[in-house]
């Protein structure tokens, strides 16, 4: 709370500093306009901007004390303003996403149905990550987003700005651990550059955009499609011939290694050594995040197998040294499709690049799954990622996952007539990401919250 104090007085004291800034923030010249209108201006805009629905009584009332205090504090109009503004920013209803609902027409009595203002708040942070702009707050404040239709309307319009990209970019960045850097600098990698690391980020980035938007849109592509997004200095990083310019381009995969977002090297680069890959990493992302298989922890007497002969373990390949080192049962318990879900990618190295070679071995990249419906024997990334396209389980994790990013929790047994709904529209649509967000601005789970939640 001193945190918030310190930036809230810092960011008033900027934007009261001169006339200009006081304009250029509150939207009014007081010197022009007059004190009294630029204070209208202030409680009837910018108040109810922040607040996210329009003041109360109550606000209102507060809020003239503030201004008036400091205003006398101060001496002018500025002063007030000032202290308007540092209050604001502390306050809850400001910091907070404050829900507290209406009485519920059609639903038992168990729940609130959010109201207009709060369903506006709902939609704008789920598909903009940020407040409403003044086409939703109209819309709240005409009551048109009382009925599903209204919000799928409203919901399909954010969708189509390029804030949208930014909310599900960051949705594939939290799913799959993309971190802020892809790899340490490595000096045993010169050509990882910090703007190589960084582009490498972006691309993900751009395949998703247009897998998302310019290509079929599904799950299906998304874990397939083989293509991806390189600028010149990503294109000789990875032996891409062809790529000169500025700025990135699309280009095509070979799609007999593989192809979707879980090839491409800011998924492939994540949490690996500076020159070996981190199996047991690949191996939980596939087997947590995409097929949603529960995972136990190692037994608390769990202890370190003996070491292998540093010489022999100098000789083996990657997935030999793993292989040794997990082979013991008690090891397996867990392993069992952990390992074969890290080895179908062994062909990328520690930095996304397709290599053949392994401490002068050939690789070995296949494996069989078996404990989910994507199970099987694969040779390779390529014929993995089709098993996962094709999964019930990975597109009803896909949709769980989904429903707890835009609630904000992990889903949950009470979820599950929204879940049901959720995973037929998708599965109706085939597989499409959009639909599948639009569908969960119309669920229960959107528009409702049990009372226990918001009464004290």
């Amino acid at each position: 709370m001193e945190q918030y104090r310190r930036i809230a007085k810092e960011f008033a004291e900027k934007w009261s500093k001169d006339s200009d800034s006081l304009r250029t923030f509150v939207g009014c010249d007081p010197s022009v306009a007059g004190e009294v209108a630029c204070k209208r201006h202030v409680f009837d805009a910018l108040l109810p901007l922040a607040f996210r629905r329009p003041l109360s009584p109550e606000d209102v009332a507060e809020f003239e004390e503030v201004f008036a205090l400091g205003e006398e504090l101060g001496g002018d109009f500025a002063s007030g303003a000032r202290a308007v503004l540092e209050v604001l920013l502390q306050s809850p209803e400001f910091l907070y996403r404050v829900e507290v609902g209406e009485p519920a027409e059609s639903q038992a009595s168990d729940f609130v149905a959010l109201t207009s203002y709060e369903v506006a708040t709902r939609l704008s942070y789920f598909l903009w990550g940020s407040a409403p702009d003044a086409q939703l707050f109209s819309a709240a404040e005409q009551g048109a987003l009382k009925n599903v239709a209204d919000t799928e309307t409203q919901a399909r319009r954010l969708l189509g700005d390029a804030r949208a990209s930014e909310v599900i970019r960051r949705f594939y960045e939290r799913l799959l651990d993309i971190r802020e850097a892809p790899l340490e600098l490595s000096p045993d990698i010169p050509e990882l550059t910090a703007g190589v690391a960084s582009d490498i980020l972006e691309q993900t980035a751009l395949f998703v955009k247009d897998v998302t938007w310019q290509g079929p849109g599904t799950f299906r592509a998304l874990m397939t499609q083989p293509s991806s997004w390189v600028n010149p200095a990503l294109a000789s990083f990875y032996g891409i011939p062809g790529v000169s310019g500025e700025g990135f381009r699309k280009v095509d995969l070979d799609p007999t290694r593989g192809g979707g977002i879980l090839v491409q090297p800011g998924v492939m680069s994540n949490g690996n050594s500076r020159s070996h890959t981190h199996a047991p990493r690949r191996g939980v992302l596939i087997l947590e995040r995409l097929l949603c298989v529960e995972l136990p922890l190692p037994p608390p007497d769990f202890s370190d197998p003996e070491p292998t002969d540093p010489a022999l373990l100098a000789l083996m390949t990657t997935r030999e040294r793993f292989e040794d080192y997990t082979k013991g049962s008690e090891c397996m318990t867990c392993h069992l499709d952990m390992n074969p879900a890290h080895f179908a990618f062994e062909h990328y190295d520690a930095v996304g690049r397709y290599v053949d070679i392994d401490n002068d071995k050939p690789i070995d990249s296949s494996g069989e799954l078996l404990g989910t419906d994507a199970r099987g024997k694969f040779s390779g990334a390529a014929e993995l990622v089709q098993n996962i396209a094709e999964s019930e389980d990975a597109r009803r994790c896909f949709v769980g996952n989904w429903l707890g990013f835009a609630q904000g929790r992990e889903a949950t047994p009470d979820d599950v007539c929204s879940r049901q709904y959720l995973e037929s529209t998708f599965a109706e649509t085939d597989g499409n990401v959009i639909e599948l967000l639009v569908a969960l601005t119309q669920t229960d789970n959107f528009r409702y919250r049990r009372k226990s939640e918001v009464t004290p």
